[in-house]
């Protein structure tokens, strides 16, 4: 984590920058603000299984730890690896939608 300071390495009036982890949390993530739903939902992207469509999901079972101008620090009771959001200003998708991902671009039909 970190390493130990040759003596009179850091004078007085010198100045280093440390941080410290107080806690960590299983199956958490940092969002950006913009993925956040107006309803407090998330809208996340899977392939769906057997198939080669990309489909939407929507989580709601998750908890928020912290926010501040980074983004939002959530907890699942589910182990995600990944997540791949849409962003709030997409509105009224609906669960199994399918999505178009064409080089960057997201349609939905």
């Amino acid at each position: 984590m970190g390493y130990l300071l040759a003596e009179e390495e850091l004078k007085p009036g010198m100045y280093c920058e440390v941080t410290i982890v107080l806690m960590t949390y299983d199956n958490s993530f940092l969002i950006p603000h913009e993925a956040l739903q107006d309803d407090n939902t998330l809208y996340h992207v899977i392939m769906k299984d057997g198939d080669d469509e990309t489909v939407v999901t929507v989580l709601d079972s998750f908890e928020i730890l912290f926010e501040d101008e980074k983004g939002i620090l959530i907890r699942f009771k589910e182990n995600y690896k990944y997540l791949l959001l849409i962003p709030n200003d997409v509105k009224d998708l609906k669960e199994g939608q399918v999505v178009i991902i064409d080089n960057k671009n997201l349609s939905f039909r």
